[in-house]
């Protein structure tokens, strides 16, 4: 690009007002995207909630036995137990020195603006804030799911990073649900609108990452949200030199949507035994050769 397009592009570009809601203190995948965002707009705010659910582990574990059944979901907890923990730990810490999260933290202190604080993201407290912020685009950075009255408030849309091909494969893990049932086309990022269902939003972008042999599930999400933070920036960049959100739209129509939960116990041995987490997961290797 010339340096006069350049001059005119920049004067072109508006800066949006975005929101970045998140859950708790970022990890490593956040603070990428936040870097991400920030690049897109000097105008980005921070609303942070550290309250937890809402429900207890009882109310819980009720509602998700009223949905599942009683004995699914013993079999999610039993494998949260003696699998899921150790191994979030342990893809963290990978993630964590990929990312160099240090030197993330010591950029999020120096260059953003400090946090408003909220008890939950779905709390009434966090729909006034935004009433308030009136945000161009909210962007969920980390959290659950968020309700209508909170993704309703941006002017523009709510968007969110997915770690899987939606719709394809919508809901929990579901690039560990990739590896375990060795679906190549279920492994990768999507970005979309937030609705009222689960990651069944208008698609934006779609990617993809170059596997290699031996790849485990840490390296799998490193190189998946490398692409989705940067598409992510590219969305918005479109966005703020007045590119209509309709135009970014894509026609993903799949065959069949699979919604997806957490791994149970027997999927969780499957993932950690017979795919070494993904290392030995055939899936990686079709990708790789493609």
């Amino acid at each position: 690009m010339s340096s006069v397009a350049k001059s005119r592009k920049s004067r072109s570009a508006k800066p949006l007002r975005i929101v970045a809601l998140l859950q708790g203190e970022p990890d490593a995948l956040s603070l990428w995207t936040l870097q991400a965002l920030a690049r897109c707009s000097s105008d980005l705010h921070l609303v942070q909630a550290f309250g937890g659910p809402g429900a207890g582990r009882i109310e819980r574990f009720k509602k998700l036995s009223k949905r599942h059944g009683t004995g699914k979901t013993l079999l999610r907890a039993m494998g949260s137990l003696t699998f899921g923990r150790g191994f979030h730990r342990h893809v963290q810490q990978q993630l964590d020195s990929f990312f160099d999260v240090d030197n993330l933290r010591r950029w999020r202190e120096t260059a953003l603006p400090p946090s408003i604080l909220v008890p939950g993201l779905n709390a009434e407290e966090t729909a006034d804030t935004l009433e308030n912020l009136q945000p161009d685009i909210i962007v969920r950075v980390s959290g659950g799911i968020i309700r209508p009255h909170i993704f309703s408030r941006a002017r523009m849309a709510t968007l969110n990073i997915h770690h899987g091909m939606a719709p394809d494969i919508r809901g929990m893990a579901s690039i560990q649900w990739g590896l375990v049932e060795e679906r190549a086309d279920w492994i990768g990022a999507t970005i979309h609108v937030i609705d009222k269902g689960i990651d069944t939003g208008q698609v934006l972008w779609r990617g993809s990452p170059h596997l290699a042999p031996g790849d485990d599930f840490a390296a799998i999400m490193f190189k998946t949200h490398l692409l989705a933070a940067g598409a992510m920036e590219d969305l918005l960049g479109r966005l703020s030199t007045g590119t209509p959100l309709e135009h970014l739209y894509q026609d993903v129509s799949p065959a069949d949507s699979v919604y997806r939960s957490n791994l149970d116990i027997m999927d969780w041995g499957k993932l950690a035994l017979a795919r070494g987490y993904g290392k030995h997961a055939a899936v990686t290797l079709r990708t790789a050769i493609k």
